[in-house]
């Protein structure tokens, strides 16, 4: 029975340190992702600030228009922009009060209109119309 013993623990402890490898690896990787995501996250916070109401509004600098719908898109305002749908008005009067650029936020006015008109002619169903809401 001792040798038996000897054996079980010899292989548990091999095991034990394959699979704690295994798992710290797996952690190193997800850290890395998040540690990715939390810059960006940081990175895209250097657009936000408070109104004198104390809204939050993303404020663009002068960068490509890419780089602007990359930002708006991982905002938490282009969820609650998406939240308002099929309430056009609305969501226009949120792209006023929440974005602080001018180009910017006539191509999203614009392309809400375009939307709008598309989706009351019947051109477009529910389904469609929050899908090119969703992209620019």
């Amino acid at each position: 029975m001792g040798k038996g013993l000897l054996v079980f623990i010899v292989i548990g402890s091999i095991l034990a340190y394959i699979l704690i490898g295994f798992v710290n690896d797996l952690q190193s990787e997800d850290d890395r992702l998040n540690t990715q995501e939390k810059m960006i996250q940081k990175q895209d916070r250097a657009y936000y600030q408070k109104d004198a109401i104390g809204q939050t509004v993303l404020v663009f600098k002068e960068m490509p228009y890419d780089k602007k719908v990359g930002i708006w898109k991982r905002s938490p305002l282009h969820q609650e922009f998406l939240s308002l749908f099929p309430n056009f008005s609305e969501m226009k009067t949120f792209v006023n009060d929440h974005i602080n650029d001018k180009d910017f936020k006539q191509r999203l006015s614009r392309k809400v209109g375009e939307i709008e008109d598309a989706y009351f002619s019947g051109e477009i169903d529910q389904e469609r119309a929050k899908e090119k809401l969703d992209t620019l």
